[in-house]
């Protein structure tokens, strides 16, 4: 196992290990989490298109109300109550 890819027993243990290897992790703000009318959200999706773990993300976003998630915004998730691309 190479020392990037990630510990199975570790992914087991804690179905969001994948967090600590987020693109987001390391930045601060409140970027995920625009309110409505105030922009930034083109920001985060270009951020969200760079990071090694958008799949799982945006995997994880699903059924969250709130927040860009995996590169996709709250509203996008909720108009197609399935995946859509970034």
């Amino acid at each position: 196992m190479s020392p990037d890819a990630p510990d199975r027993d570790d992914a087991r243990d804690n179905p969001r290990a994948w967090m600590r290897d987020a693109v987001c992790a390391e930045i601060a703000g409140d970027l995920w989490f625009p309110e409505r009318g105030e922009g930034g959200i083109d920001a985060a999706v270009a951020i969200c298109r760079t990071c090694p773990v958008m799949e799982q993300c945006r995997e994880a976003g699903q059924g969250e109300r709130f927040g860009i998630w995996g590169g996709i915004t709250a509203n996008a998730r909720t108009r197609t109550g399935k995946k859509t691309a970034a």
